[in-house]
């Protein structure tokens, strides 16, 4: 599904599969705003861009929420699933698994804008960079973005992903903000069997180049 300029409905329940792109957005691109979301277990599966960014789909703004990412790939780019400026509403209830970016965010890649909203209920499995960050890549600090104040990883399960560069998880860019992990009483958020190239014993799911956590 191509889209050149704004989109500002909802995408769900939509299966997007076996989709390739010679650039950006394999599954989806948006190429202006996109202010809706993408909901109710919408899946893009193996769906695969040539160059650079966006396998899985490709857009700025709007939120992300029950929805499925497996086995995309950006061959020569970021982002093997999700590409975007920023998602200002937030990720949950979210499984991405087996993604694959020749750069970085095997997962995610966020731009300039970052993320808000926080990244809640939602599963990263196996999913590689040939550069930083096996799961979400987050390259500078942004107000409210993954590095910037308040932001919350909650609920999450973070398992065998993998970085040949730093943060075999998440790669947390310039910044003087903070990352909080947090739970509900009745569940977890855990990282397990998460590596990346610098062959570190700890902490190796993290790679953050300033701020707290």
């Amino acid at each position: 599904m191509y889209v050149a300029g704004a989109f500002s409905g909802d995408v769900s329940a939509n299966y997007f599969a076996d989709n390739k792109a010679g650039n950006h957005g394999g599954g989806l691109y948006v190429g202006g705003d996109f202010t809706g979301s993408l909901a109710d277990y919408a899946f893009f599966i193996r769906n695969s861009a040539g160059y650079q960014t966006g396998v899985g789909i490709y857009l700025d703004n709007g939120g992300i929420v029950g929805t499925a990412f497996a086995r995309n790939s950006a061959l020569q780019g970021g982002g093997g699933a999700v590409y975007a400026g920023s998602v200002r509403n937030g990720i949950a209830n979210v499984d991405f698994s087996e993604n694959v970016a020749g750069l970085r965010g095997g997962g995610v890649y966020l731009g300039a804008d970052g993320l808000s909203g926080g990244l809640v209920d939602s599963r990263f499995f196996s999913n590689q960079a040939g550069a930083d960050s096996g799961g979400l890549y987050a390259g500078r600090d942004i107000a409210g973005g993954i590095s910037g104040t308040d932001t919350t990883i909650k609920n999450g399960f973070f398992l065998n992903n993998y970085a040949e560069g730093k943060g075999g998880v998440f790669y947390i860019g310039t910044g003087g903000g903070s990352v909080s992990l947090t739970a509900d009483a009745d569940q977890r958020t855990s990282f397990l069997a998460n590596a990346d190239g610098t062959k570190l014993v700890l902490n190796n799911s993290f790679y953050i180049d300033s701020g707290l956590f």
